[in-house]
Formats: C-alpha cells, sequence, structure tokens
C-alpha cells in the first residue's frame, strides 16, 4: 500500500518532468526501451540521498559540503526559471480549448479567415509543390493554416508583409533568428488567459493547501491520463493512421548555426534522444530531492520501480498520438513537411491539423487541449511553488501572492 507521503512525492517528481513529455514523445521511439536504462539508477541515486538528508537541494548540498551549498541554489533556480516558458504554453492551451469548442475546426486548415496572410495556402490544396527544378524549397512552409494561427491569432504577431529571403525551420513559432527584438502591447486574449490561469493557480495554494496532495494526483494526473486515453482510443476508429510520413526530423541540407533554436531544431537521432532522456529523468533539477524531503518519519522511501511506469505512461501515450497523427496528415497533404523539434511544433502544428482533419475532430481536440493543459502546463506550475525546502505555510502563500 502506498503511502499517502509517497504518493505525494511521486506526483510531484512526475508533474516535474510533465513539460518535457511531448519531446521525449517526439524523440526517436527507441526511448521506450533506453529510459530506464538511464533513469533507473540515476533517480535511485537521487532519492536515497533525499531521503538520507531529510531536505531539498539547498539544504542536501549544503550539508554535503557548505561550499557546495550553491549548486542547491542553482536547481532551485532552475526550476523556478521554467515557470516562463510553462506559464505561456498553459495561456495558450486555454486559448486551444476556447477555440476547440465549435463546430469545425476551420482556422486549423483553411485560409478564409481575416488574420491568415496572402502567402498561406489552404490545407487541401492540391496545387502545393515541392519542387522547382530538381531544387526542394519550402514553401509554403510556415505559412500553412494552424501555423498562422498560432503566429497571427494567438500570439498576436504583426502580419508579415513579404517572403522571408531565407527559409528557417518553425520559423512561424521561433522567429526568424535576424529579425529585431520588439516591444509590442500583447493581446487581450493572452492576458486574460494568463489572469484566469493564476487565479486558478492562487485558488489551488490557499484554498485548497491541505487538499494539494489529492488535486495533483486526481486533477493534474489522473484526469489528463484518462482524456489522452479517449483521444487515443477515439481517434484511432476516427483518424489515425499508423504509416511512413514526411516529418523532417533533420534537414541535411542546413549547416547547424551556434544559435540554440537552431541548433535544437536540426538535432537529430540518438543524440537528441539522449538529451531528452537525461533532462526528462529530472534527476538532476532538485524536484527528487524535494519529494523525498517531504516524506514523514517512519514513511519508507520512494521506488524508482514504481515511479518509472508512473512516469512512461503520458509520452508512451503521446508517442502513439504523434505517430498516428503523422500517418493521418501525411495520407491527407503529402506536402505537409512536419518539422518535430519542440512541444509547440507539435501541439499547435500537427495535431491541430489532425484534429481538423478527423471526424469529430473538436471533441479530440477539447479533450486533449485540456488534458496538456493541466499535465503539462497547470499542474506543472502549482509544484513549482512547492520548490522551497520547507513547505509554503497557508499565509506565506497569500502573501506571496499579495505582496
Amino acid at each position: 500500500m502506498i503511502h499517502v507521503d509517497q504518493l505525494y512525492g511521486y506526483s510531484i517528481i512526475v508533474l516535474a518532468a510533465a513539460p518535457m513529455a511531448t519531446q521525449l514523445a517526439i524523440a526517436d521511439i527507441r526511448w521506450i526501451f533506453f529510459y530506464p536504462i538511464f533513469a533507473i539508477p540515476a533517480i535511485t541515486l537521487m532519492m536515497t540521498i533525499g531521503h538520507l538528508s531529510k531536505s531539498a537541494a539547498v539544504q542536501t548540498f549544503r550539508k554535503l559540503a557548505p561550499i557546495s551549498a550553491g549548486i542547491g541554489w542553482a536547481l532551485t533556480w532552475h526550476v523556478a526559471e521554467k515557470l516562463y516558458s510553462e506559464s505561456l504554453r498553459a495561456v495558450q492551451m486555454f486559448l486551444y480549448i476556447l477555440y476547440s469548442i465549435r463546430p469545425t475546426l476551420s482556422w486549423a486548415v483553411s485560409c478564409e479567415h481575416s488574420f491568415n496572410s496572402e502567402y498561406c495556402h489552404d490545407f487541401d490544396d492540391p496545387n502545393v509543390t515541392r519542387t522547382d527544378g530538381g531544387k526542394m524549397y519550402h514553401y509554403p512552409d510556415n505559412f500553412w493554416p494552424a501555423q498562422e494561427f498560432n503566429k497571427f491569432k494567438i500570439r498576436h504577431n504583426s502580419m508579415i508583409t513579404k517572403m522571408p529571403v531565407a527559409w528557417e525551420p518553425n520559423a512561424w513559432y521561433l522567429g526568424e533568428k535576424d529579425s529585431p527584438f520588439e516591444w509590442g502591447i500583447p493581446s487581450i486574449p493572452l492576458v486574460t488567459g494568463h489572469l484566469m490561469t493564476w487565479i486558478v493557480i492562487y485558488m489551488v495554494l490557499t484554498k485548497f493547501y491541505d487538499r494539494l496532495g489529492d488535486i495533483l494526483v486526481k486533477i493534474f494526473i489522473l484526469i489528463p491520463v484518462l482524456l489522452y486515453i479517449v483521444v487515443i482510443i477515439g481517434l484511432t476508429g476516427f483518424g489515425f493512421h499508423f504509416t511512413t510520413a514526411d516529418i523532417q526530423k533533420t534537414l541535411d541540407d542546413m549547416i547547424i548555426s551556434l544559435d540554440p533554436q537552431d541548433f535544437w531544431a536540426n538535432m537529430r537521432g540518438a543524440f537528441r534522444t539522449s538529451l531528452l532522456i537525461v533532462d526528462y529523468s529530472t534527476a538532476f533539477t532538485g524536484f527528487i530531492l524535494l519529494a523525498t524531503s517531504r516524506l514523514r518519519s517512519g514513511v519508507n522511501g520512494l521506488n524508482a520501480l514504481i515511479l518509472m511506469p508512473m512516469m512512461m505512461c503520458v509520452p508512451t501515450m503521446l508517442t502513439l498520438i504523434r505517430l498516428g497523427c503523422e500517418g493521418h496528415v501525411a495520407d491527407l497533404q503529402p506536402n505537409y513537411h512536419i518539422y518535430a523539434s519542440t512541444e509547440e511544433t507539435i501541439s499547435f502544428d500537427l495535431l491541430p491539423v489532425c484534429f481538423a482533419t478527423s471526424h469529430l475532430g473538436p471533441v479530440w481536440s477539447t479533450l486533449y487541449f485540456t488534458a496538456h493543459y493541466l499535465y503539462s502546463s497547470l499542474g506543472p506550475m502549482v509544484r513549482t511553488f512547492l520548490v522551497s525546502d520547507k513547505p509554503f505555510a497557508l499565509a506565506d502563500v497569500r502573501k506571496f501572492f499579495l505582496n
């Protein structure tokens, strides 16, 4: 029987890795076999250290050697720094839920909307071609409806006035590396989404702090898992097609530059997969030390053999969703190239198109983005406020938000 403290610790670690789940699902399918080989010993080591020290990252490293306390602070800062990207992802997921609740998802496949540029091509356009005199070119990559919807409607970027001189992978989301930084007025939907998300976090941490363990497990893990399962079952009958798709995981004709975004977008194969396995293990973020430090006296430590299936559950399901949607989209539009590099290029590009071209697409879209909002964004954001060596008291949480 798993003790309530242990369940709370397991949920903290699972949600710590959640934002990386989709990226791991993009990796080589062999991650399913290699991940336990690396993660079980690494996580077991961190669990043992945390259980013996009874402290989180800062105090654990201070006990090992006072001069190494800085490592603990670095791990804590690394955890807190993720809050920004998780917040931005959360508000976009929230808006995608709202835009999914409609009869059709035309915004993902059609260029008939006011936010589309003159370079947009309908998803089912039969005149889209991929060659010019025997040479490959990439138009209309970065201008498909789903990409423009995210760029111009969701994130409210400035409308493009001319075709870029140089093509870059996923420029619709990552932007062009040479584009100058500009200040802009954020869109009202984005600001409203941020406000709603932080209100939910405030309510959870102030009104339901005593039930936080149940909330982490049931709301942010079990419910999303059930929703993912429903999406997989539904699309297996109404959309998935597991076949060879034109998915560009590498760009052989491009030289990897020193720009981090370009480097990651071009990374491929075993090297990329190994980095994701290391990152997804969370063994080097301090969260495992935090989780084990929360165990009360007399409670057995956490077990990596129990944790491993919990951590692999969602990425495995996301791998199935990705593979099924890749084949489905490739069947309908062979010229729709998907450059798998980041969470956003899958969740905001491939999957909306897959949902929009499947029977009952709005249903699957609503369920998926609700699950992903809870699991990969909102849950990890709530978890981020638990990075201190001691649990927040109710008054401390209120003071944090009010100040």
